[in-house]
């Protein structure tokens, strides 16, 4: 597995024809959780996120992204927390996990 900062990694586990993305790193933790589906020919996303968690945004479009790419029902589960974060770390952080679940997806970082 490659070495990425704050240890961020892109877990995948099969559950049937769907797949969940474990994405996480520093102190791993459930922060927040997006399924995306297809209804109607389009992309559909439900969002639940833990209170005092901010990872929301990253596993809406995780989650959206593989389930355009896989076709399939999706779900990204995403923690991710470092102590004490400056706004540079947390911006490597998004952009780390960013390009691990582009990775896993498409064989190649963006």
């Amino acid at each position: 597995m490659k070495k990425r900062p704050f240890n961020i990694e892109v877990r995948r586990q099969m559950m049937g024809d769907d797949i969940v993305y474990l994405i996480g790193g520093g102190v791993v933790h459930i922060g927040a959780v997006a399924t995306a589906y297809w209804q109607d020919e389009q992309v559909k996303v439900e969002l639940i996120t833990l209170p005092g968690h901010k990872e929301d945004q990253l596993a809406l479009e995780c989650a959206s992204l593989a389930c355009e790419h896989q076709k399939c029902t999706v779900t990204a589960i995403v923690g991710i927390h470092i102590d004490q974060a400056s706004k540079e770390e947390i911006m490597l952080a998004v952009k780390t996990a960013r390009e691990a679940m582009h990775e896993e997806l498409f064989g190649e970082t963006k």
